[in-house]
């Protein structure tokens, strides 16, 4: 931590373009708080998408995930597909107190701030925000991706899946192949990332 990292341009002299090294990691939600993080993906372009999430309790504790093969789909459209789910997961579990995390900025400002886009996206925006109006205490927050590499795992595994099944299947413990990076969670591992 604490690395500074600058570049030269040209023969116009030095430009200041500092970026520092921070160490980004998932970190645990508060006593009586959960969280949901989510992830999309997508595979070409245009290409083949998938979502993903998981919410855990405040130590880490794996409660329900979820994967998706959304078809055909743009990346923002992805990411608001595992943005709804995790939402109607949550809701149908009955939490009160959640923390969303989503590594895509993009997705999380459509569904929190006052504009509005009317594009092909636009009814997973309004579901997305109709659910954050429900009945409980919801923080939306951006994290890196380096904050996300469980349900980055989980969407491109919602790839895998059939492309004629548009279901999610849910996970009421995780598969096989998180168990590294889970366990890389809960012991606080961070990666380095520039700011």
């Amino acid at each position: 931590m604490g690395d500074v990292i600058h570049s030269m341009v040209g023969e116009s002299g030095f430009k200041d373009n500092t970026k520092q090294r921070v160490c980004i990691g998932w970190r645990y939600p508060s006593i009586d708080w959960v969280k949901i993080n989510v992830d999309g993906c997508r595979k070409g372009n245009p290409g083949v998408a998938g979502a993903g999430g998981v919410i855990r309790d405040a130590i880490g504790r794996w409660i329900v995930g979820f994967t998706l093969n959304i078809g055909i789909y743009t990346l923002v459209g992805a990411e608001l597909w595992a943005i709804t789910n995790g939402l109607k997961l949550a809701w149908s579990k009955e939490f009160q107190k959640i923390v969303l995390e989503s590594d895509s900025s993009l997705a999380v400002d459509l569904i929190t701030k006052d504009k509005i886009i009317i594009d092909k996206n636009y009814n997973l925006i309004m579901q997305a925000r109709e659910l954050l109006a429900k009945e409980w205490d919801i923080q939306v927050l951006h994290v890196y991706k380096e904050a996300n590499s469980v349900v980055d795992w989980l969407a491109n595994y919602g790839l895998t899946m059939s492309f004629l099944d548009r279901s999610s299947i849910s996970f009421n413990d995780p598969p096989a192949g998180l168990y590294c990076i889970l366990y890389y969670d809960l012991i606080r591992s961070t990666l380095p990332h520039l700011i």
